[in-house]
């Protein structure tokens, strides 16, 4: 009895790893070719790339985080871990907007702000040392004091499904009503809905963003109206 007892023991656990085992494995027909979705990412949380597995002739997209932030810098936030299940909850609902918001607020890093803040600082671009904070950009109150220079590089529609008029029209009148006498740019390929900020620029510039053509315009911000009245 303990030699069948051993014996079938020991095949269900070879037949158990082994099942595990194909499951980790990805198999394709084809290659992803050059078409950035079809890669795929592999990384660490410091330093991740995008692989397209071709051939004849392999790319890795490499990216590496002090790119963004300037230095090394902490990214970890303490709620994280407890948040974690959660937005894989709402993820797997097709929640993907909370998902999102709860991430934003409990996995993305509270530090790394005000770590490139001081990388700027300690290399001269900063005047003084400035206290950023995280906000919602649609909830700030007016401005009253001083003057602020923004630049914003909102969603084009190539990957977020959102509602790109009603989102660009929120932004024109947010600045129109809460930053009067700052001045914003804003890049985006989407000139379709750049109509839709529905302020008047004072410069465009033409660029690119990767393969996307953009236009990078400013905008001058005032209260009421700068028409010239006819004598």
């Amino acid at each position: 009895m303990k030699k069948s007892f051993f014996l079938t023991l020991f095949l269900l656990t070879t037949i158990i790893y082994s099942q595990n085992s194909n499951d980790l494995k990805l198999w394709y027909d084809e290659p992803s070719g050059d078409i950035w979705e079809n890669a795929l990412p592999i990384g660490n949380g410091r330093i991740g790339a995008m692989v397209y597995g071709n051939v004849t002739n392999e790319v890795f997209q490499l990216n590496e985080h002090t790119v963004w932030s300037g230095s090394p810098n902490r990214n970890d936030n303490p709620d994280a871990l407890e948040a974690l299940p959660k937005v894989r909850e709402l993820i797997f609902k097709g929640e993907y907007k909370k998902a999102e918001q709860l991430a934003n607020d409990k996995i993305i890093t509270k530090k790394s702000i005000s770590e490139g803040n001081f990388v700027m600082y300690s290399k001269g671009l900063l005047k003084c040392k400035a206290n950023p904070k995280r906000k919602d950009f649609f909830k700030t109150d007016k401005q009253t004091e001083g003057t602020l220079h923004m630049c914003f590089n909102p969603p084009y529609g190539e990957r977020l499904d959102i509602d790109l008029e009603n989102f660009y029209s929120a932004i024109g009148d947010t600045l129109k009503h809460n930053y009067p006498g700052s001045t914003a740019w804003l890049i985006t390929s989407d000139t379709a809905a750049l109509k839709s900020v529905g302020l008047r620029t004072s410069k465009r510039i033409a660029l690119k963003n990767g393969d996307l053509d953009c236009k990078f315009v400013k905008y001058e911000l005032y209260e009421g109206s700068r028409k010239i009245k006819k004598l």
